[in-house]
């Protein structure tokens, strides 16, 4: 990962731009510390591969067994006699 101080990146910001979009990461320091990170933007398959949405988890997950309100009703009547 490159790093470049910010009064250099604001004369050469289409070069790093060629950079970026060429795949490289470049660190763009003031005062000697990174608050700004120039990297290649995901495509839309690699968001989707990174992180699983809650629905299609939730669509896969299967419940086996009675549902809970069930078993609860259950204990509540065994806890009873």
């Amino acid at each position: 990962m490159t790093q470049v101080p910010l009064r250099e990146a604001q004369d050469c910001l289409e070069a790093l731009l060629a950079r970026v979009e060429e795949g490289e990461t470049i660190l763009i320091t003031r005062s000697g510390r990174p608050p700004v990170r120039l990297g290649p933007v995901q495509s839309q398959d690699e968001e989707e591969d990174a992180l699983p949405s809650l629905h299609k988890w939730r669509e896969d997950l299967q419940v086996k067994g009675e549902p809970l309100s069930e078993t609860i009703q259950h204990q509540r009547e065994e806890d009873r006699y």
